[in-house]
């Protein structure tokens, strides 16, 4: 049975609740994370998730946040309903980085950066990861998207989070260390500052 919808304020959604003998929802004090009830003996509970459960989309009500992944229209593929537009590459060419093949100095042309995951907030700041390199389509389970043998010998995938993502490389074999030669990926921030940080190796 669906529950009761409350108004925006807790004192009509605490009547509700009495009236119907069972908790309501108070609309008005909802956030991404918060829930708040109306309980029917007058007080209220308040539920707290670690990370976002709704968010706003464009005509200003509240959406469940889906992080399944499915195929977009245009060959990306993306989250269901995310809060933060994230998108992840589809299959994707191989291109060549002529600019940077020349400021390398590769004695091979240096592949082009492909968007592979991007992220944009409702103010218009965009964060974009770049993989250099043809990407195979990847093959979706769940939240995680696999592009197999987007290296030699080895596989990237993608785990989308309510928050963000991960990336991860998992290699298929010994002879990935030695094929796979330098990773490259490249960040890219729009009306956002990315902070150097450097990087420890693991013990």
């Amino acid at each position: 049975m669906a529950e009761p919808v409350a108004g925006d304020d807790a004192t009509a959604a605490i009547l509700r609740a009495r009236l119907a003998d069972k908790r309501v929802k108070v609309v008005g004090e909802r956030t991404e994370t918060r829930t708040v009830w109306a309980n029917p003996d007058g007080t209220l509970t308040e539920d707290q998730a670690a990370g976002p459960v709704r968010f706003r989309a464009d005509d200003g009500d509240w959406t469940p946040v889906d992080i399944g992944l499915a195929k977009l229209a245009d060959g990306r593929v993306g989250p269901k309903a995310h809060p933060l537009g994230l998108t992840l590459a589809g299959a994707t060419p191989e291109r060549r980085d002529i600019a940077a093949t020349r400021r390398l100095r590769a004695a091979e042309a240096v592949p082009a950066a492909t968007p592979l995951v991007s992220l944009t907030t409702e103010k218009g700041q965009r964060v974009e990861l770049g993989w250099r390199g043809a990407l195979p389509a990847p093959r979706i389970d769940g939240t995680k998207a696999t592009y197999r043998d987007a290296l030699p010998h080895a596989d990237l995938v993608v785990n989308t989070a309510r928050t963000g993502f991960e990336q991860s490389v998992v290699l298929n074999s010994p002879k990935a260390v030695a094929e796979a030669g330098t990773l490259r990926m490249t960040l890219t921030a729009k009306g956002l500052t990315a902070p150097p940080r450097s990087f420890l190796p693991h013990q």
